[in-house]
């Protein structure tokens, strides 16, 4: 979505960070204590299957030794999830110095720490780092492996919603209705900020995908946005 308007995803990650952790608080942990009080779920045997006789259900009935897995400290997850924000972090926060005269433009440090700023490699250390800190501590790596390999189809499955979603918002950028849509509700004195939230919820609540909806919503409003 942020390559769809032209926006730079390192600054879109800095400003969305805090507006991410106000909505988190207020619209799931608030709302998540409020209905955790009422109704009873089992999280833990939802995702990790019962255990039973030391041997752990899976959801599709199978079994497998659980004993060994041990969950890993607020931490370590917490640690984890920053390592792609810091470095896609560097990337920006240098190439913006570098563009104001604050550093000399060509210093390899800078150069370095934009390299593995770039979103693709920022990701690839985070997957080595999860592997090393979550997988290998708690299994052999072929079994990490397998776990790496199960995940290739969910993440297949992403990027095809994601490129869907992206085709579906040009689509409807190139047929002009993005354009209309937009000098509507700017004849109704709604910033593009707020056209894009209504438009993106709309999508949202229509089909259900919050990738679709925000790739489509990119879509429509690039050209406003230009």
């Amino acid at each position: 979505a942020a390559n769809l308007i032209g926006a730079n995803v390192g600054l879109t990650l800095l400003v969305g960070i805090p507006i991410a952790v106000a909505a988190w608080y207020v619209g799931v942990m608030l709302v998540s204590r409020f209905l955790g009080a009422r109704v009873n779920v089992p999280v833990s045997d939802v995702i990790f299957g019962e255990v039973q006789d030391g041997r752990k259900e899976t959801g599709n009935g199978e079994q497998a030794e659980g004993t060994s897995w041990r969950a890993p400290s607020f931490g370590t997850v917490l640690t984890l999830l920053l390592i792609p924000l810091v470095l896609i972090s560097f990337n920006t926060v240098l190439s913006t110095l570098v563009e104001t005269g604050v550093l000399a433009e060509g210093q390899d440090w800078v150069g370095f720490l934009s390299l593995i700023g770039i979103t693709p490699v920022a990701l690839m250390i985070t997957v080595i780092a999860a592997i090393l800190v979550l997988g290998r501590p708690n299994a052999s790596m072929a079994t990490v492996g397998k776990i790496v390999d199960e995940a290739l189809g969910p993440v297949c499955s992403i990027i095809l919603i994601t490129g869907a979603g992206g085709m579906f918002g040009g689509v409807l950028e190139l047929s002009g209705i993005g354009d209309a849509l937009s000098g509507s509700l700017s004849d109704l004195g709604i910033s593009l900020i707020l056209q894009a939230f209504i438009i993106a919820t709309l999508l949202r609540v229509a089909q259900g995908s919050a990738t679709v909806a925000l790739t489509t919503t990119g879509g429509l409003m690039a050209g406003a946005v230009a």
